[in-house]
């Protein structure tokens, strides 16, 4: 056999399992390494490789000439300790595993006596898959060529879905940071149009924690004003507003209690307040004011406060 040092991998969402074969042998791969854990009994109606037995897949591929091997317990498998908080694997703890470099150094063996192999995962997204992020990753480190499908017809080389990772989250980095430089931009207009009417700013951005913080705090007439500024570059999804359910009126209220408490204001009276705002530029835009917008959140319903 020759070796071409390429490797394959999918994800088995709802393929049937002779479309799955069909696959194979038209990419002229002749060996299957199935990482999924097993499945309690198999669907023979439907053939679908997803709800069918390792055994049944095993049988199948053996009527076309091609090998099984069930790596689950090599490469599909990690201890407690090499996963996070948020139950994602951690790539350094994860390819010191015993088992992950035995694992890996079969599929070496393979390739090397010129199997063309093809990894079988459950997960059918691939930035989510073990096969991107451990396997591939740790074998294009070495010099392979990983292939990952990403349906019956096509697939991406690990560079190129690299690349479109890197991409997507420049956008999304991108997109954030001009969320907030809008949103900077709608507290600076509501703090001049709140100084213009007689407020005093006690406060801008006072944080509790992330997610409970009081954008602006000002004073008037002795009565402390908690404003919510919600600024929007269009309001072509509803005003701005509508940003404000009951889960964020909660937070408020937390920020609320905490920063009377510290700041000493016990016997001056409260509200909480809302300026919507819709921003094109600096000279074209539209700017609301709602004052004490709890009379909008009953107790028993999330009702978003709307336009008046």
């Amino acid at each position: 056999m020759e070796t071409n040092n390429t490797l394959y991998t999918y994800g088995d969402e709802k393929t049937e399992l002779s479309k799955f074969i069909h696959l194979l042998k038209h990419n002229r791969i002749n060996c299957v390494v199935d990482i999924r854990e097993n499945i309690p009994k198999c669907n023979y109606e439907t053939k679908l490789l997803y709800n069918s037995t390792k055994e049944a897949v095993k049988e199948e591929l053996k009527t076309n000439n091609i090998y099984y091997l069930d790596f689950h317990s090599l490469l599909g498998k990690y201890s407690f300790s090499s996963y996070n908080k948020r139950g994602c694997l951690i790539y350094d703890k994860a390819v010191v595993e015993e088992n992950f470099i035995k694992g890996i150094e079969r599929l070496k063996v393979g390739i090397h006596k010129g199997y063309s192999i093809i990894i079988l995962e459950k997960e059918n997204t691939i930035y989510n898959s073990i096969r991107f992020n451990i396997i591939g990753r740790f074998l294009a480190v070495e010099g392979y060529n990983i292939n990952h499908f990403k349906n019956e017809h096509e697939y991406n080389t690990h560079q190129q879905l690299l690349a479109i990772k890197s991409q997507q989250e420049l956008r999304r980095k991108n997109k954030k940071d001009e969320a907030r430089s809008l949103g900077r931009t709608g507290e600076e207009i509501a703090a001049l149009y709140l100084m213009k009417n007689g407020f005093q700013i006690l406060d801008r951005n006072w944080n509790l924690y992330k997610g409970c913080e009081l954008d602006i705090v000002a004073r008037k007439n002795n009565r402390l004003h908690f404003i919510e500024v919600k600024t929007r570059s269009s309001d072509k999804y509803g005003s701005p507003q509508m940003a404000i359910n009951r889960n964020k009126m909660k937070n408020i209220g937390k920020a609320i209690q905490q920063y009377r408490y510290k700041n000493g204001f016990y016997q001056i009276e409260h509200q909480i307040d809302s300026i919507g705002i819709v921003y094109h530029n600096e000279n074209d835009y539209t700017l609301e004011y709602y004052p004490d917008i709890r009379i909008y959140y009953t107790p028993n319903y999330n009702i978003p406060y709307r336009n008046r």
